[in-house]
């Protein structure tokens, strides 16, 4: 088995690094630690995305920005290059598109790109036609961590039809790694293999439950699936996130 190149260079499109405005990071020490711990993984950039749920968080624009410059300004004392953007996780509601619209919830870093969540006891019918709204609205909506729906892990094919309406889906790297049980971990591995998984990505919220590390399920998928798929899952989808570019689907 060939072993991963040396100057690969991960992005992640999900993480909760942003201290003091969610359930991630609980303050500008941890924040520290955790971009160390990606650089060190090899992440290169990162798209913040504190969670979009005012009756939960109640965080004002302001505040979030001033994180945000902080958190940048973090990134670059390890290196240069290292990029932090912007971001939101979106609690869907019925309003989502029309406080899209105002300005009020951060897509990805600054793209046509969302990433959108629901109640993981959320009806499909209620999951599917929300997506949609998005996607009719004009934006490029990822699911974040399809893997905890109960309405997905029922019936996991029902991703081939939020896919055919436009929906990119993204998994966990805790799940792929076996978190969420040996049932879930191999429903993953399936629905890596036949194509149905779009994006990997921490959804880091600390140093050790849920920390800042891709390389993990990067190897795994490279080793159990392929090269090729790890690098869309874990680059190359990512990047054309934070480029802005439609990606390329690859469905088995």
């Amino acid at each position: 088995m060939q072993s991963r190149k040396k100057d690969l260079v991960f992005l992640d499109i999900h993480n909760h690094i942003m201290f003091g405005l969610d359930d991630g990071a609980e303050n500008i020490r941890e924040t520290r630690k955790m971009l160390e711990m990606a650089y060190e993984d090899g992440i290169r950039a990162i798209i913040a995305t504190p969670h979009y749920r005012p009756e939960r968080w109640a965080v004002s624009p302001e505040q979030t920005e001033w994180v945000f410059q902080k958190v940048q300004r973090l990134a670059k004392r390890i290196d240069s290059t290292f990029q932090i953007y912007p971001g939101n996780e979106i609690f869907y509601r019925d309003e989502t598109a029309e406080l899209l619209a105002k300005g009020k919830i951060r897509t990805l870093a600054k793209s046509r790109y969302l990433l959108v969540e629901f109640h993981p006891d959320a009806p499909y019918e209620y999951m599917r036609q929300g997506l949609q709204t998005l996607c009719l609205a004009g934006y490029q909506v990822i699911l974040a961590h399809w893997e905890r729906y109960d309405c997905l892990k029922e019936e996991p094919d029902r991703l081939e039809g939020l896919a055919q309406g436009g929906v990119l889906i993204q998994s966990n790297v805790g799940a792929i790694l076996g978190k969420q049980g040996r049932a879930v971990k191999k429903m993953l591995r399936e629905m890596i293999q036949d194509g149905f998984v779009d994006f990997v990505a921490t959804d880091s919220h600390d140093l050790r439950k849920r920390p800042p590390q891709l390389s993990p399920a990067y190897d795994y998928i490279r080793k159990k699936i392929g090269e090729e798929t790890a690098y869309q899952l874990c680059v190359e989808n990512p990047r054309s996130v934070i480029e802005n570019q439609l990606i390329k689907r690859k469905r088995r």
